[in-house]
């Protein structure tokens, strides 16, 4: 009978996984059980299984196999419709903040309405089938909040990894959120304050914001230097730094200074052009396993950039942008890419 264990879906920061299929016999224990779907995706065959299920013990994966051979080992294998699939991953999102308003015109809440509006997001992004979510900047630490209280199963929805006030130069993108640095040593105390309060990211606004009045997306806000110093701050305290950077000097910066993830990456130079990339740095970006979120979403459809940098962003399909996301445990790693449409 063939078990296919999740172990064995790849080694550590090898994205090209692949299943495989081991002669293992399933040996129950008392309160292990299945459940299957129409359906079964492992989240890395081309195709989907049909009459397999996922072996559960103790709130954990044990094991992905053949309807049959659970049931043919006693257990107790549990139906629904639908395709059964590894839950999906956000590596961008602002808990805190609602959709139905603009970035910097959310309405004031008590801080029990806050955590309760941030709860109903949640539970509709684990209802969507997101399982895990980088929250990457807000307020007053309330995401951070939030995620514990999921750790502590007070809340339902996915698991966050939260990154607190993003650090960005005085009056630079969402300044608002009380991450404003004028020099070296402010800017070590923003991270200090992240660390402190338990973040699991450090957020850098490397360039201005689309939506932050008076900033500068084609520029760098910080030198590769001062980004460095700031990565090798973070990394004392083992927190990772993700550099939101829509221009491309701002993108060169934070590869230069070693950022682990690179976020939006529109490579938007002079004249608001976007897909302005620059070759030497993307070959860097791979050799330092420097990753891209590059937060594509339906809205695009609209084409929001116009037209000319809409069909600049379609030819960047020919990249395969690696999207990460830092877990607790081994390293995940998928491939996204900006499709047409």
């Amino acid at each position: 009978m063939g078990v296919h264990s999740l172990a064995d879906l790849g080694a550590e920061g090898d994205p090209k996984w692949e299943l495989k299929v081991e002669t293992t016999r399933l040996e129950p224990q008392e309160g292990d059980w299945a459940l299957a779907g129409d359906l079964l995706w492992d989240g890395v065959s081309d195709e989907p299984f049909a009459s397999h299920c996922v072996v559960i013990r103790e709130g954990r994966i044990l094991a992905v196999c053949p309807v049959q051979d659970a049931t043919e080992a006693g257990l107790v294998v549990e139906h629904h419709s639908g395709c059964l699939m590894p839950g999906l991953i956000d590596a961008h999102v602002h808990i805190e903040f609602s959709e139905h308003f603009p970035l910097h015109n959310q309405p004031f809440l008590t801080t029990s309405e806050l955590m309760e509006s941030m709860a109903e997001r949640a539970l509709r992004m684990v209802r969507c089938g997101i399982t895990t979510a980088r929250d990457l900047g807000g307020r007053n630490f309330a995401a951070l909040s939030l995620r514990d209280e999921i750790r502590q199963k007070r809340r339902f929805g996915p698991r966050l990894l939260c990154a607190g006030q993003p650090l960005t130069t005085p009056k630079g993108h969402c300044h608002q959120w009380g991450g404003e640095a004028g020099s070296l040593e402010e800017a070590f105390a923003v991270v200090e304050r992240q660390v402190l309060h338990g973040a699991d990211w450090i957020k850098v606004m490397a360039t201005g914001g689309m939506r932050t009045p008076g900033t500068n997306v084609e520029e760098a806000a910080f030198s590769s230097d001062f980004l460095s110093e700031v990565v090798q701050k973070a990394s004392a305290s083992k927190r990772p730094v993700a550099a939101h950077a829509h221009g491309a000097a701002g993108v060169i910066a934070a590869v230069q200074a070693g950022c682990r993830t690179v976020e939006h990456c529109t490579w938007i130079a002079k004249a608001g052009q976007w897909g302005c990339v620059d070759d030497t740095t993307i070959k860097e970006m791979a050799r330092q396993g420097i990753a891209v979120a590059p937060t594509a979403h339906a809205n695009w459809r609209r084409k929001p950039m116009g037209e000319r940098n809409y069909e600049r962003t379609l030819a960047w399909e020919s990249w395969e942008w690696i999207i990460f996301c830092s877990m607790e445990g081994p390293r995940h790693i998928g491939t996204y890419e900006v499709l047409q449409g």
